[in-house]
């Protein structure tokens, strides 16, 4: 009688310490002084990134995905998304080592920052069950805000860059409709000028990720005098809160909770805006949306490309543990020859990806801090959706 075989499971060392590619193209990038500010930090990340506890959240986040409360016992119409406590603990490890605030904070990185940032990044997204998706749309919005709004958006923005969890908001990106997904010149989402003078949004957000969030950045078609103008040069870009002042709710209304083959444990929804109120970004009468919200959409480019290049290098990791602990015919996996050349051409994807995401983060540190040449803005320009598409 055959005794039963159970599979030594493979187990995740140190991601940080144990992914010489992230090490050595980091040394190169922000040279001997700047590594060595970054490296404590950057192993403190890659021992709890992977840790069992980390690990663990990350798996119960996707095993309780988010409820949708639209009414509360008595009738009022509360509209609460509900989300695991599992997932809002990763995302509030990810605000203390500063995922989104390190960037805009006065560091010895200078204009580096950026490259130690993207490590963290590459580090942690695979650990966070898609908290990373509210903390790219939060960093582009916070750059946003930055470059583009006045004095009224200076609370806003400490609390898109702060790394206190009790403190700090995250942001959303409501861009997707029916009519007008990609295609942005057909969004039908109108705002209209109320006699108090505040902005108001009537229209439905087909998609909109991390619904949670304090407040979210969107496009909308400014009404004068009964009429609104076809086309993406009128839309204007507005900042839109989920509470108002008081802490009674903007008037949103969630239509239901998308039902996603991934991402389950990050809260999608479709949105109802019924007279929302809104905060206008620049003059609305001017148009100037699409411009004004490619600043955010250039840094959640970069930081999707970090997030594969975090994926790649995570499932690597797997595979390589997992070869450590598998034999074949006694002997062991990794010792294998065509099994090391498919780890090999799983290694080179990964680097290959690392290697132009992080040269996007250091383009967009020198453009954040006015470093850079004209040639590295258009670089940057350029290089940002290509690295977005090929990773």
């Amino acid at each position: 009688m055959h005794e039963r075989f159970l599979q030594e499971p493979p187990r995740l060392t140190n991601s940080w310490s144990s992914d010489r590619a992230l090490r050595d193209a980091l040394r190169w990038h922000l040279g001997v002084e700047g590594y060595a500010l970054a490296e404590h930090d950057l192993a403190a990340m890659g021992a709890l990134a992977t840790s069992d506890r980390v690990l663990e959240l990350a798996a119960r986040a996707d095993r309780e995905p988010p409820e949708h409360v639209p009414y509360a016992p008595w009738g009022e119409r509360v509209d609460e998304i509900r989300v695991s406590d599992a997932y809002l603990e990763l995302g509030r490890a990810g605000v203390r080592a500063g995922v989104t605030s390190l960037p805009y904070e006065k560091t010895l990185y200078e204009d580096k920052a950026r490259l130690a940032w993207a490590a963290l990044i590459v580090l942690w997204g695979p650990s966070s069950a898609l908290y990373s998706c509210p903390v790219a749309m939060t960093d582009g919005a916070a750059r946003t805000l930055i470059e583009h709004a006045g004095e009224e958006a200076v609370e806003a923005v400490a609390r898109l860059t702060s790394r206190d969890p009790d403190f700090a908001w995250t942001s959303g990106q409501w861009m997707t409709e029916t009519a007008g997904g990609s295609d942005i010149s057909r969004t039908g989402t109108v705002a209209r000028l109320s006699p108090d003078g505040t902005w108001r949004l009537w229209g439905t957000k087909w998609f909109t990720s991390s619904t949670t969030s304090e407040m979210a950045l969107t496009l909308a078609r400014p009404e004068v005098d009964g009429r609104v103008e076809p086309g993406s040069r009128p839309l204007a870009l507005f900042r839109v809160e989920r509470r108002l002042d008081g802490g009674e709710r903007n008037r949103i209304v969630v239509r239901r909770l998308k039902d996603k083959l991934g991402t389950r444990a990050l809260p999608t929804a479709e949105l109802e805006l019924e007279g929302a109120l809104a905060h206008p970004i620049g003059d609305p009468l001017e148009g100037g949306g699409v411009r004004r919200i490619a600043t955010m959409l250039n840094i959640t480019r970069i930081h999707n490309a970090l997030g594969s290049a975090g994926a790649l290098a995570r499932g690597l990791a797997w595979a390589r543990a997992y070869a450590r602990v598998r034999e074949v015919s006694g002997v062991p996996l990794h010792s294998m020859p065509a099994h090391r050349a498919t780890l090999t051409d799983l290694a080179v994807d990964y680097e290959a990806a690392l290697h132009l995401v992080l040269r996007c983060s250091e383009l967009l540190g020198r453009v954040e801090h006015g470093t850079a040449s004209g040639s590295e803005r258009l670089l940057l320009r350029g290089l940002a959706p290509i690295t977005k598409a090929a990773t």
